[in-house]
């Protein structure tokens, strides 16, 4: 790989990193049926199984709140997911 495809992946990681957690949970739904699916049905396990660039990584607190929200529809998780986390 070359020195700038190592920069511009270190600079892709650390933005992400920055995104808040709801943001990258609510735009893998929206993408993704599959990764919805799971996400409404387990969400700790979305979380572990992540996107396509990977696990979604939060803190302890972050993964508790959303792995106890509980909805039948993508709007409903939207919301609760408002609920439990101050930047959502």
């Amino acid at each position: 790989m070359t020195a700038a495809g190592t920069e511009h992946e270190r600079w892709f990681d650390q933005r992400r990193s920055r995104q808040p957690v709801a943001s990258r949970l609510l735009s893998a739904a929206v993408t993704s049926p599959r990764f919805t699916r799971t996400l409404l049905a387990t969400p700790a396990l979305a979380l572990e199984l992540g996107y396509a660039d990977g696990p979604i990584n939060c803190t302890v607190d972050e993964r508790r709140a959303i792995a106890a929200v509980r909805a039948d529809s993508l709007q409903e998780f939207a919301l609760a997911l408002a609920a439990v986390l101050p930047s959502a």
